[in-house]
């Protein structure tokens, strides 16, 4: 979400985002970080991986004891105030996804999936003279994967973000605690929106949201993956 320095500077929207304003050319030797743009699919997946780290950093000796969101309101938050009313913005979403449909208990997991070699951002540079961002070369999984289990461990919960823009990954569930039930209700972030960088709006709400909770079947523990998207499976186990 940076933008040339030498833009006016953004406004709200009447009706979400940013106010028209002229942004011809695109000097790029300072950057900002625009705080009226709104957040994205692509924004809320990244917000995805960061609850499941802090859900597998849970069970470490050390785990992190709390976590905030930088802000509720406007400048980047879950929540856009217009003149013309407020939007729950994408980010919104993956707070009530992880809040109300995982599990208080991590469990540990295992994962073997494809994955890319990808130049890993570390941060803006606002004084770079191109505008690009330092990166170092890394390997990154396709699938993030992150598992809870509910207080009484008769419910998992299976939270996995298909990083791949396009690409339907199918994947085989298993455990070491003995077969996996096979069916179980599935709640997705992104899988019925229409690019990486949707986002809502006053006049279209629900680009990015989570969807209603269908039952599925598991044919020996299988379950394709949407790409872009945040997958929750819910499995009764006890």
């Amino acid at each position: 979400h940076l933008e040339p320095a030498s833009w006016p500077d953004p406004q709200p929207g009447a009706r979400g985002g940013i106010a028209e304003r002229a942004t011809e050319g695109r000097d790029l030797r300072r950057t900002r970080v625009s705080r009226y743009s709104s957040r994205t699919l692509a924004d809320a997946l990244f917000y995805g991986g960061v609850f499941q780290a802090l859900q597998r950093a849970a069970s470490l000796p050390v785990p992190v004891g709390m976590a905030n969101t930088v802000n509720l309101v406007n400048a980047n938050a879950l929540i856009e105030v217009r003149p013309e009313g407020l939007v729950r913005s994408a980010t919104y979403h993956v707070w009530d996804l992880y809040q109300r449909h995982t599990g208080a208990v991590a469990v540990p997991v295992e994962v073997a999936c494809p994955g890319s070699i990808v130049a890993l951002r570390h941060g803006d540079d606002p004084d770079s003279v191109t505008g690009d961002f330092p990166t170092t070369p890394e390997q990154v999984a396709d699938l993030d994967v992150s598992v809870t289990a509910s207080e009484d461990r008769r419910t998992l919960h299976v939270a996995v973000i298909n990083r791949s823009p396009d690409c339907t990954i199918t994947a085989s569930l298993s455990s070491t605690e003995g077969p996996l039930p096979q069916r179980a209700t599935v709640r997705t972030l992104g899988a019925d929106a229409e690019d990486l960088f949707a986002v809502n709006s006053i006049d279209a709400p629900g680009r990015v949201r989570v969807s209603e909770p269908t039952s599925v079947e598991l044919p020996d523990g299988r379950f394709s993956f949407t790409p872009h998207a945040i997958t929750v499976l819910e499995l009764a186990v006890g």
